[in-house]
């Protein structure tokens, strides 16, 4: 879990400003791109705190 970076309170943390980053180099808008950023963090983060509890186990 140590790696779970926080999430400021509007839960818009490192991930998706770093994915909405990349996105507009490619000439993606900022907020459409944040919002892909959501999905996948969505499927990555449970596996990552599942792993990390049995691992403290």
């Amino acid at each position: 879990m140590g790696m779970l970076v926080p999430s400021l309170p509007g839960d818009f943390g490192a991930y998706e400003f770093f994915g909405a980053q990349g996105f507009s180099l490619a000439g993606v808008e900022p907020s459409p791109a944040a919002m892909t950023r959501r999905p996948s963090q969505l499927i990555l983060l449970p596996p990552t705190i599942v792993s990390d509890a049995v691992w403290l186990l």
